[in-house]
């Protein structure tokens, strides 16, 4: 399975007995055969070294980036307790 995913301007707070509370990100997609599909994603780290430019191009861009979530997307729990 394939999925691409578009990072939304939408975060939510998830919530560990172990861990505590943190926000994650919320991204929207679809599988290659279309199925949309949501994402909550509390961690994306680039695998390159931290010296390569593709770093700043990277955080530049997810900093940026935030597109408009669809309305099931943002009617999603805004707290999340795993």
């Amino acid at each position: 399975m394939h999925v691409i995913l578009e990072l939304t301007s939408r975060t939510v707070d998830l919530v560990d007995a172990a861990l505590g509370r943190y926000t994650a990100q919320v991204w929207q997609g679809s599988t290659d055969d279309g199925v949309p599909v949501l994402a909550v994603i509390p961690v994306l780290v680039p695998m390159i070294p931290a010296d390569d430019p593709a770093q700043v191009k990277f955080e530049n861009e997810r900093e940026s980036a935030g597109g408009i979530p669809r309305p099931e997307v943002a009617a999603f729990a805004r707290e999340i307790v795993l």
